[in-house]
């Protein structure tokens, strides 16, 4: 399966070669550059088609779609199968992790922006990509925007908006920062994930991109996110946080560990405060009547 698989790779890389030649309009056009759109899934039947039509149901014109299955045992693979006509490149076997699969979709991407709407989320309107001016932000080394919450029953939570993406938010929000299904990474910038971080390969990318150029922040909801994904399960999410930490920022790291302190006990500090100042009023009243009383 994986030599068959490689096969299709390689196939693949042979008829994009050709097609660039034929057609310079893909990665040369400055108003509506390549786009790709890369969808990694494993056994997701359930959200996997949901995710596929709101790629090919985006208006913008130039975009190239690539999903990388994981080796899935469900109907995954017959969804994909529905689509494949209108899909340039799709692979499936295992991979060592999920960073592996969105390495393999790096490797295959033409496009000059690349976007991962990994399986079960969804771009937020069909206009979504066509809203981004990507003519605006030829040196920039990432774009990105805002999401549509969701919990794991798929209900409306709220709109998260995005901090500025430097290397101080990251020190103390780590991941907290933006969403990664809302960025948008230069493809200029040649970068991987590396194989050691399993589940929050996507905070290391943020601090390795600002490296490489301005980011800029969009006023654009992005995408639909759904809680309950791979790295929000998963118990290393943690440590790899403090690992990349250390790596990137050195010492400085001890800033995350405070702030996530502070946030941690910031409900009860707003809940001790809103009841001190509440004791203060009732106070405050009681001797204005203890006046009133003694005229």
């Amino acid at each position: 399966m994986k030599a068959k698989s490689t096969l299709i790779i390689k196939k693949y890389l042979k008829k994009r070669q050709r097609i660039k030649l034929k057609n310079s309009f893909e990665n040369t056009n400055y108003r509506f550059p390549l786009v790709t759109i890369v969808t990694v899934v494993l056994n997701n039947e359930a959200f996997i088609e949901k995710t596929i039509q709101s790629v090919l149901n985006q208006t913008y014109q130039n975009i190239e779609y690539i999903i990388i299955d994981g080796g899935s045992t469900d109907g995954t693979l017959n969804i994909i199968r529905k689509y494949e006509k209108f899909i340039d490149c799709w692979v499936s076997e295992k991979d060592k992790s999920i960073y592996s699969a969105m390495n393999k979709g790096l490797q295959l991407a033409k496009g000059k922006w690349i976007n991962f709407m990994n399986s079960g989320d969804t771009f937020y309107s069909k206009d979504t990509i066509n809203s981004i001016p990507f003519s605006n932000f030829q040196n920039n080394s990432m774009v990105y925007g805002s999401i549509r919450l969701f919990n794991k029953n798929r209900k409306f939570l709220t709109i998260l908006k995005p901090l500025i993406c430097n290397k101080l938010n990251l020190t103390l929000y780590a991941s907290g920062v933006l969403n990664h299904q809302s960025v948008f990474y230069n493809a200029d910038i040649k970068f991987r994930f590396p194989d050691k971080y399993k589940v929050l390969g996507d905070l290391f990318s943020y601090f390795e991109y600002i490296k490489h150029g301005p980011v800029e922040k969009l006023d654009v909801i992005i995408c639909n996110y759904y809680l309950g994904g791979f790295s929000e399960s998963s118990n290393q999410s943690r440590s790899e946080t403090l690992a990349i930490l250390k790596e990137q920022v050195g010492v400085w790291f001890f800033l995350y560990l405070v702030m996530s302190f502070f946030l941690l006990i910031k409900p009860k500090i707003i809940i001790y405060i809103k009841s001190l100042i509440k004791m203060l009023i009732i106070k405050e009243i009681v001797k204005k009547l203890k006046k009133l009383l003694n005229k």
